[in-house]
């Protein structure tokens, strides 16, 4: 049963530690901004897993946070296809 358990937790712990990676700090804030502030990391990370599996490329999730905040203050105006 312990093994079944190590064998698919893996991924929840690669989450939990690419969240804890770039916490936001908690201290001195209101409740809800910490819930969005992990929520946000947390949807990050999951677009980051979900990118690498249909891609196939490998970055870092530095180098993964760096391209979202480039493409947020890129000036072009977006342009659907």
């Amino acid at each position: 049963m312990s093994e079944e358990y190590n064998h698919y937790t893996h991924g929840v712990d690669m989450c939990n530690r690419e969240v804890a990676r770039f916490r936001y700090p908690y201290r001195n804030t209101k409740w809800w901004k910490a819930l969005f502030h992990y929520f946000l990391e947390l949807s990050i990370v999951n677009s980051m897993v979900w990118f690498k599996n249909v891609t196939k490329r490998k970055f870092t999730s530095a180098d993964y946070h760096e391209e979202i905040v480039r493409g947020l203050i890129k000036q072009e105006p977006y342009q659907p296809k």
